[in-house]
């Protein structure tokens, strides 16, 4: 768990984390067979699986959410498209939107996007939360 943390909170790299957590538990004293710091590999496993599940988890359905959308990652020859959904109700006016307010609804890549397929994601999203606020007609 603090490894995730760690992650999660820090823009620190997996391999530094291992590292440090090894650096901690030697200063602290702690006995070694009994604590044994993840791998990088191990907490590389256990972000896809919290990003799996964030994108997974039903969504409340309900007015008022407002749907951001991102196809400008390129990934090789791939082009990703992400859909962040965020409540009107929940969004703070008086600061920047950050990443932590928002959650991931659609992540897919594909070596380019059209229109149709775009507004295929987008009756996706509005079979999940139910009305969306967009600023054209669809």
């Amino acid at each position: 768990m603090i490894f995730l943390k760690s992650k999660l909170l820090t823009s620190c790299r997996f391999r530094s984390i291992s590292s440090v957590l090894s650096v901690v538990i030697l200063s602290l004293n702690l006995d070694l067979q009994e604590i044994r710091t993840p791998s990088r590999t191990s907490g590389m496993l256990w972000v896809k699986k919290l990003g799996h599940y964030c994108i997974t988890v039903e969504k409340e359905k309900a007015d008022g959410w407002i749907l951001i959308f991102d196809e400008s990652i390129g990934i090789g020859k791939e082009t990703m498209l992400l859909i962040l959904d965020i409540r009107r109700s929940k969004i703070d006016f008086t600061r920047p939107l950050t990443a932590r307010d928002m959650t991931a609804l659609v992540v897919k890549s594909r070596e380019s996007w059209t229109g149709e397929q775009i507004f295929t994601e987008i009756e996706y999203c509005k079979e999940q939360l139910g009305h969306i606020i967009c600023d054209n007609r669809w």
